[in-house]
């Protein structure tokens, strides 16, 4: 997805359309809290906050992307991962 997001970013833009896209991390779901709690953990540590993202964090960031005040903003990723020391 990174790659398509940059390949498409100047050929989108040229028609004023922006493409962005959000890699987030450990992120604390329904899904995630069925991993064991020790995989959990390893999840949680691997990145400078030391806890696992919320899913509202991954929300706003989309949101932000969505809303006008964005539209000088194109072929990027955001990491929504809190450092995560392996990832995107």
């Amino acid at each position: 997805m990174i790659g398509i997001t940059q390949a498409l970013a100047p050929a989108l833009a040229e028609k004023g359309i922006t493409i962005n896209a959000v890699a987030p991390g450990f992120i604390e779901t329904q899904m995630t809290a069925a991993i064991p709690l020790a995989t959990r953990e390893v999840g949680r540590r691997l990145n400078s906050l030391l806890q696992g993202g919320q899913p509202v964090d991954v929300a706003e960031t989309i949101a932000y992307f969505a809303n006008p005040a964005s539209n000088a903003i194109t072929g990027n990723v955001i990491r929504v991962c809190g450092q995560a020391m392996m990832g995107a």
